[in-house]
């Protein structure tokens, strides 16, 4: 039986010993991987450790692990994920954090088989959506590996921002977390864009799998407000993240502002005429597509389920200043 090599580094993610696992000992930072795999609803893979492990019964990601010697990052998480859960499909880096265990590269993926999970390792799997694993994490944090724990806020923080939290006239409180906006639909903004060609259509995006209203049709690039930006500002930066699209909104721009009635935030719309070139983040957008006015307005009275409720209500208030 061939023993299992592990890189020890330092703070700077270099290799400064190498030992057997059995080895290691409790100081020594080490490489690890965390995988988030998410079903084509966008509820994520989450798996209990089986008994006999360390931290047995516990919550911990789709996929984690140490990374061996010799080994890259991204081929540790492959390996990973065939020995925990007999699958393979496309991943990509959200990002590394580190702790004084080491460092983590934390990657998403979207599933496109079953899982068969390896039974020496997985008790059980879940799928939960993103707003039942936040909840859980406030509520229930013992029932998670602390790896998983830091994996999240990680995770959160580089997709969900500190949002502004206004009150009833759009004053800024604060801020407040996404998971506590959900659960109390408290008022924060949010801003939507609408982009128009020269033949009059409008791009719609199709949202990404693992974000809230997975695959649903969306103004062409929306999200929250962070704290000490300007409405203007957060327009600007989310058509940039979002479609590569630079352009510095101004209040010229705006089509609307109001309160939403089926969630309480406060909007802001943009209109940008535009005919360009677009590199879409395939994080957040999994496709696009140009729209006739009219085709969107019918379309929302006989499947409005392919849009996001949003989308629905503000097509409504907008519809005669985007003709």
């Amino acid at each position: 039986m061939s023993v299992e090599v592990i890189d020890v580094i330092n703070d700077n993610d270099e290799v400064i010993n190498q030992k057997a696992r059995s080895e290691v000992q409790k100081g020594d930072k080490l490489r690890y991987i965390q995988v988030y795999l998410f079903d084509k609803d966008g509820n994520m893979l989450i798996q209990q450790r089986q008994e006999g492990r360390k931290r047995a019964n516990l919550l911990d990601p789709s996929v984690a692990g140490h990374v061996k010697s010799g080994e890259s990052y991204k081929d540790a998480a492959l390996r990973e994920m065939q020995e925990e859960l007999a699958v393979q499909c496309d991943i990509e880096l959200v990002g590394d954090f580190s702790g004084h265990w080491g460092t983590c590269h934390l990657f998403k993926g979207t599933l496109s088989q079953d899982v068969t999970p390896s039974f020496a390792e997985v008790k059980r799997v879940f799928f939960w959506p993103m707003l039942k694993v936040y909840s859980h994490m406030r509520q229930y944090h013992w029932m998670f590996c602390e790896g998983f724990l830091a994996g999240l806020q990680f995770f959160n923080g580089h997709y969900f921002r500190p949002l502004t939290h206004v009150n009833e006239k759009d004053e800024v409180l604060g801020t407040i977390d996404y998971a506590e906006m959900n659960q109390k639909s408290l008022p924060v903004r949010v801003v939507h864009v609408y982009i128009k060609n020269k033949k009059g259509e409008f791009l719609f995006q199709q949202r990404a799998p693992f974000v809230q209203a997975p695959y649903c049709l969306d103004e062409a690039a929306t999200g929250h407000v962070d704290l000490g930006e300007t409405y203007e500002e957060a327009a600007s930066r989310e058509l940039y993240e979002e479609l590569g699209v630079d352009y510095t909104f101004t209040e010229k721009d705006e089509i609307h502002h109001g309160q939403l009635k089926h969630n309480n935030k406060f909007v802001k719309c943009y209109m940008l005429e535009y005919d360009g070139e677009f590199k879409v983040d395939s994080g957040e957008v999994e496709n696009i597509a140009w729209l006739k006015l009219d085709d969107v307005k019918k379309m929302m009275q006989q499947a409005p389920f392919l849009f996001t409720n949003s989308s629905v209500e503000l097509h409504e208030l907008c519809y005669e200043k985007l003709k």
